[in-house]
């Protein structure tokens, strides 16, 4: 993986799932910092979240530029790829595929 994909691929996400900036899942509110460790957290009520939380890449091991990848291929297609097909093309093995 190039240096900076995953942070261009969590940047990305992040403005699509907060475009006004972001917003604490548990009380809605709008004040947050991103830490180091690459999770959100609320200044409020000081809850953490990464911003993949509550979606299907949550505690996935796949890298996101791989889920994007994924869904790129699938996305156009109709009747879909095996999971052979797209465990080659993303360069996963099939079972995570």
């Amino acid at each position: 993986m190039v240096s900076g994909q995953k942070n261009t691929a969590e940047t990305n996400l992040a403005a699509k799932r907060w475009p006004e900036g972001f917003v604490c899942p548990k009380f809605g509110h709008k004040h947050g910092c991103l830490l180091s460790n690459g999770k959100y957290q609320c200044t409020y009520c000081q809850r953490q979240n990464s911003v993949t939380a509550r979606t299907v890449m949550h505690h996935s091991h796949v890298c996101l530029t791989k889920w994007f990848l994924a869904i790129y291929v699938m996305a156009p297609d109709k009747r879909g790829i095996s999971a052979i097909q797209l465990a080659n093309l993303i360069g996963v093995t099939y079972k995570t595929a």
